[in-house]
């Protein structure tokens, strides 16, 4: 898919960046777009998936695809056939949740919660062991959060967490499953009690991600110039074109259904972070990883946080490292702390500047004979 962009006059001489750092917040500026990004303290949430009155939702094992729904005895009951699937149980399988702030947030922003728990036995067999979670990045009291629960077999606790569960699970090498994102409301903190997993259904775990639902070659991150041309691509096993959606920061890109999306003479409205989702008959959607476009000005250093590319919506934490580079070869970047403009008399870049407290960066490059 291309998409032809229109031009931007009149920003070749806007060389500048400012960036506002506060205690997990973000504030980043490119030529005047300012997006605000607000890292907050951890709310938290019931991690059981037996709350009568509020939700019962299975976790099984068995059969080649992964299913998402309520069979006809859990909460609220459903339609989907769970004969044959065997209920997951015991130590040897852990479960935990993945979180962000807001209402159906896309899966590459969710980020594991903590702890991770395991299941019970016997006739609890598919329930986990009920704890409170506490969800990394979604502020306390917070009104909404996207929520969705992961299982798998840990091999005896020897794969503790949900990163290197997903590992092992696309390369084949063990049993996990994913439930569909669900929001939860009133999430937990100084004013509102942990809430149960409303919304929560029932899922299996599968030996090894199903094949055609496993990235190859995920989009890669990229710096820009204005007028140039920006390419992401991918690979899917075994997929064909028509199945992928491309997405801006979480919204879908109109035609943009094939392997790779190209961005015609970019502007600074392209700046962001782009993703696409495969969808197959049966199967969960599955979200490649997150590649960051930065679009800049000729000669405008590129601004880096805890060695992350700044673009658009991201949630830091304190201390956070701010990393500046390129502009002009051999030239100078000239800073300011406190949201000032930058001029030839501000302090001169040396090195990566630690943030502990809240601060507006801005960022000037220069050439080496200062025009």
């Amino acid at each position: 898919m291309e998409r032809h962009a229109s031009g931007a006059a009149g920003f070749l001489d806007g060389r500048g960046y400012s960036l506002r750092i506060a205690r997990a917040a973000v504030l980043l500026c490119m030529l005047g777009a300012t997006v605000v990004v607000n890292g907050y303290g951890q709310g938290t949430v019931l991690l059981n998936n037996r709350v009568l009155g509020n939700v019962i939702a299975h976790v099984y094992l068995g059969e080649s695809d992964q299913v998402a729904g309520n069979g006809p005895s859990d909460f609220p009951p459903g339609t989907t056939d769970w004969t044959g699937f065997v209920p997951v149980a015991g130590a040897n399988y852990s479960a935990a949740l993945l979180a962000a702030p807001g209402a159906d947030a896309p899966e590459n922003s969710l980020l594991p919660a903590v702890p991770v728990t395991t299941f019970r036995t016997g006739t609890a067999a598919g329930f986990v062991v009920a704890t409170t979670a506490t969800l990394s990045g979604v502020p306390r009291d917070f009104p909404v959060a996207t929520l969705q629960m992961v299982a798998w077999d840990n091999k005896g606790g020897t794969i503790p967490d949900w990163p290197g569960a997903e590992a092992a699970w696309l390369a084949g090498f063990i049993a996990a499953g994913k439930s569909l994102k669900f929001n939860v409301y009133s999430i937990g903190g100084d004013f509102n009690s942990a809430p149960p997993l409303t919304g929560l259904q029932s899922f299996n775990l599968t030996l090894g991600a199903p094949y055609s639902s496993r990235f190859v070659v995920h989009p890669e991150s990229q710096v820009v110039t204005i007028g140039s041309n920006a390419v992401f691509s991918v690979s899917n096993a075994g997929v064909s074109p028509d199945q992928y959606q491309w997405r801006k920061d979480g919204v879908p890109i109109n035609d943009a259904t094939n392997p790779t999306l190209t961005l015609i003479s970019v502007t600074l409205e392209d700046a962001g972070s782009y993703d696409v989702v495969f969808e197959s008959g049966g199967i969960i959607p599955l979200t490649s990883s997150t590649a960051d476009l930065q679009v800049l000005p000729f000669g405008a250093p590129s601004i880096r946080i805890n060695n992350q590319l700044a673009v658009g919506t991201m949630p830091v934490s304190s201390p956070s490292l701010i990393a500046l580079d390129g502009g002009f070869e051999n030239g100078f970047i000239f800073v300011t702390l406190d949201g000032t403009v930058p001029t030839v008399t501000s302090p001169l870049y040396t090195g990566p500047i630690t943030i502990t407290e809240t601060v507006t960066i801005r960022a000037m490059s220069m050439s080496a004979d200062f025009t």
